[in-house]
């Protein structure tokens, strides 16, 4: 039986499948990265948003002022629920058709996930990667 040394498109289809598997379980790491990240965000943002609108009424001086305080919060919190909605998006996007143009978008969309969640006043998960 001759040896793949003597066959060059053998070593060059194996050195094709070797990359090609080492890419994937390198995408698959960081999609598993970039859910988990989603997901403790999401888990922590939730706990965060029903305290925060407890508070918002709670401190509230009238029924007007309530209402109003809690849809102006409503309003602001807006954008961070659409921008979770896209990070899932490009996860699953990126988990489907795992190019690197993918996983760039996928990243850019943690890193607004992480502003936008940081900006209305909650926090980001310490142990759940960082964009």
């Amino acid at each position: 039986m001759p040896s793949v040394r003597h066959h060059p498109r053998a070593i060059a289809l194996l050195l094709v499948v070797v990359a090609f598997v080492s890419a994937c379980a390198s995408h698959q790491a960081e999609l598993r990265i970039a859910l988990t990240t989603i997901n403790a965000a999401s888990d922590g943002f939730v706990a965060w948003d029903d305290q925060h609108q407890a508070d918002v009424v709670a401190h509230a001086i009238s029924l007007d002022q309530g209402k109003a305080d809690l849809a102006s919060y409503r309003k602001k919190r807006e954008p961070v629920i659409r921008i979770f909605a896209v990070a899932y998006k490009a996860t699953a996007t990126a988990a489907l058709e795992p190019t690197t143009e993918n996983l760039l978008v996928l990243a850019a969309d943690l890193a607004d996930l992480k502003t936008a969640v940081v900006e209305l006043g909650a926090s980001w998960p310490k142990d759940g990667g960082s964009p």
